[in-house]
This record gives structure tokens, sequence and C-alpha cells, in this order.
């Protein structure tokens, strides 16, 4: 992530999203805010997941920058096996219905427990809900299932 940090500022600064949802950070706990920080954007600090469970935290990790001005709000997490951020971002406008969203990333190594765990996520989840991310499932052909 670091060494793509410049690509990323620019790309941000041309399109403005709202929001931008990253797997594959890397990002461990030597890795400060302050090394991530982009003009215009901010890191909820709950939604952002460190690798904790490899060698120097090498892989995984998300981060999720959101612009500045919008709100944004971590949903409590019901699942532990699997590294993910299920989050809001709230509108001032009361008639819109803010849909929740799940960033996921289940490493391609992920155990048969970590599998069920994202299965339950996916399977308690209401129809307000988008799931985002890198599910590693290089057996399913998603196009033909």
């Amino acid at each position: 992530m670091i060494n793509k940090l410049n690509d990323l500022e620019i790309l941000l600064n041309d399109n403005k999203p709202d929001l931008v949802l990253i797997c594959e950070s890397w990002c461990n706990d030597d890795t400060t805010m302050a090394k991530l920080n982009i003009n215009g954007y901010f890191i909820e600090l709950d939604l952002r997941i460190d690798r904790n469970d490899t060698l120097h935290g090498i892989g995984g990790a998300l981060l999720i920058y959101v612009r500045n001005g919008m709100v944004i709000k971590s949903v409590d997490k019901i699942c532990s096996s699997n590294q993910f951020s299920q989050f809001q971002l709230l509108s001032n406008d009361s008639r819109k219905n803010n849909l929740q969203k799940t960033l996921v990333h289940r490493p391609p190594r992920a155990s048969e427990e970590n599998t069920h765990e994202l299965c339950k996520l996916i399977e308690g989840a209401g129809l307000n809900l988008i799931f985002i991310g890198d599910f590693n499932f290089p057996a399913i052909d998603w196009l033909h299932e």
C-alpha cells in the first residue's frame, strides 16, 4: 500500500469518490496513520483491519478511505474468524435507506472454520447489505454457478 500511495492520491484527486475500499493493503502495527494520510480523505480507525496472523503482518489487511464531509459508522462485528469491516455510509436525507456494506478479505489458504464463519456472516445478512472484497474461491466458476 505504501509504495502505491502516490498513485492512489492522484486517482482520488482526479475522481473524488466518496469511498475507497482496499483489500491487501499489507498494513500492520508499524504502519502509522500519518503514512497513510491523503488530503481530502480520512480512515475511520474502527474500520482499519490490520493483518496480525502472519509474520510481520504480510498480506491481507483492510483500509477504507472516506471523503471528508461524509459520515461513516462502524457496525458491530458478529464473527471473529474472518477479516472484514462492516459499516454504513450515512445520508443526511432521512428518506434514504442507509445500506450496510461489508468489506471482506478471505485469505487464499483460509481454514475451513474461517470459510464456515464467512458463510454464516453472509447467511445472516439482511436485504440491505452489500458484500465487497476478495473472497479467494478459485474453484468457483462465477459465470456459470
